[in-house]
């Protein structure tokens, strides 16, 4: 049997500390913890590990600062704070048991600032059902303050 790791919402309080944890993640070069040379390769591959592992406090230092836009399976948010982000990502995850998370493709696209992309293998059995699903994670970066910074999540199913 494959391990999973359950996802949980952190309760009110841990949800604040977070909160308040991530309002200035990815300020200034380095601050999400990456180094400054850091390729888009390894940076999707922490991304897809955090998510994988339901380590929202990894997805969340990978967020653009500045906002981002999301999409969850059709329920579009649009453009929404860091926490807002954290918190529906919560809400999607824990209703999910994870069972891997693999990059499938990754991409530099250029332009001012540089951009990328990752495609993100999620397979994962939703509460109440014992058949996983596979989902697609495309995950927009920028590159800002020399750091590759998520500037929007989709997922499809």
């Amino acid at each position: 049997m494959i391990p999973r790791a359950r996802f949980r919402r952190p309760r009110p309080f841990v949800a604040a500390l977070l909160g308040v944890g991530l309002v200035g993640a990815g300020q200034g070069p380095g601050a999400s913890g990456l180094s400054a040379q850091e390729s888009l390769q390894a940076v999707s591959a922490g991304f897809a590990a955090g998510w994988g592992g339901g380590d929202l406090q990894r997805v969340g230092d990978l967020l653009r600062p500045a906002g981002l836009r999301l999409d969850l399976t059709g329920h579009r948010a649009g453009q929404v704070s860091v926490r807002q982000a954290v918190a529906a990502l919560g809400d999607f995850h824990q209703d999910h048991e994870s069972v891997e998370a693999r990059v499938n493709r990754v991409e530099e696209t250029g332009g001012s600032p540089t951009r990328g992309f990752a495609e993100i293998a999620w397979t994962a059995v939703p509460s109440g059902t014992s058949e996983a699903r596979t989902y697609v994670i495309f995950a927009s970066f920028v590159r800002e303050d020399e750091a590759w910074l998520i500037s929007e999540i989709r997922v499809l199913r």
